[in-house]
């Protein structure tokens, strides 16, 4: 492990889960910390990388500044899920942003933005990607009621849409509707969201026992840890942060070979968390919010 730690602890940490990114991940950390505002640490999980991806982060923090950093190597992969609880049990913020090691974030300030969010009563937890209902992971078209809030104005109102709340690459959109302005500011709440960038209060993630790895690797454990909070009267939320990701470039969707694919085929066959929440999300209705804060 290498680290470089001060005395002052940050308001943000931040978690990235790094797996062969060689050739992007300076980039990568490069735009997320130059859009950063608050003060803030960075934490890498290198999950078993076979390629230079450990001397392209090094390389990256010697030559930064003005922020600590922690740097874990896995030696083999233990996936998304693992990483993304053992970067926060390293944390010392009063925030933890998880970002994947594929998005290049050209948005400075949004940290702000995803604490702003958070600060609003009842959100549980925050994503720069999207916001869904719970009906939406299944792909049927249920009505999702979100709170939209515009920048400039102090009050929240409800606004009625479909489908799913989505913004990559600053196309700022609602999937499946047309003609639909969403602003930088815009705060929409919905049963469950994304992770990447995904926000939550350290308090709030540690006393509901974070991320389930015992039953998800990759995938889901946002929407199981949402669906949790939401028994104890917790809500989801999405503000638009303008990021860039190519698909053929997650770690969910490079090729595998070797151990790598051995570990992933075992923890496939073995995990079955995300059957299980979707089948407890078929007897989940909707809720519609009459009544704003």
């Amino acid at each position: 492990m290498l680290e470089k730690r001060s005395i002052c602890t940050p308001k943000v940490s931040v978690v990235v889960p790094v797996f062969n990114k060689a050739r992007i991940i300076s980039k990568v950390l490069y735009s997320l910390t130059n859009s950063l505002r608050e003060s803030f640490e960075l934490i890498l999980i290198d999950d078993g990388s076979v390629d230079a991806s450990i001397d392209a982060m090094k390389s990256f923090l010697s030559t930064s500044s003005g922020f600590d950093y922690v740097l874990i190597a896995n030696s083999e992969s233990i996936y998304e899920t693992a990483c993304d609880n053992i970067g926060f049990y390293f944390s010392r913020g009063e925030y933890l942003l998880e970002i994947q090691s594929d998005m290049y974030i050209n948005d400075p300030g949004f940290d702000l933005r995803m604490i702003e969010a958070l600060n609003f009563s009842s959100i549980g937890t925050v994503s720069g990607r999207c916001g869904h209902s719970w009906f939406d992971l299944f792909g049927k078209k249920q009505k999702l009621w979100s709170l939209i809030r515009h920048p400039g104005f102090s009050k929240i109102y409800l606004l009625k849409t479909e489908l799913t709340v989505v913004g990559l690459e600053g196309a700022l959109i609602f999937k499946g509707i047309s003609n639909t302005a969403v602003h930088d500011g815009d705060i929409f709440v919905s049963d469950t969201n994304n992770r990447g960038p995904w926000m939550i209060q350290r308090k709030v993630f540690f006393e509901n026992d974070g991320f389930n790895s015992e039953k998800f690797f990759l995938g889901d454990d946002e929407h199981e840890l949402n669906c949790r909070l939401k028994e104890k009267g917790y809500k989801a939320a999405y503000t638009p942060v303008k990021v860039h990701s190519v698909a053929n470039e997650g770690s969910t969707r490079i090729p595998r070979s070797g151990l790598n694919l051995k570990i992933y085929d075992y923890l496939k066959n073995t995990k079955l968390g995300s059957i299980d929440l979707r089948q407890h999300l078929m007897n989940i209705k909707p809720s519609f919010p009459k009544k704003i804060l």
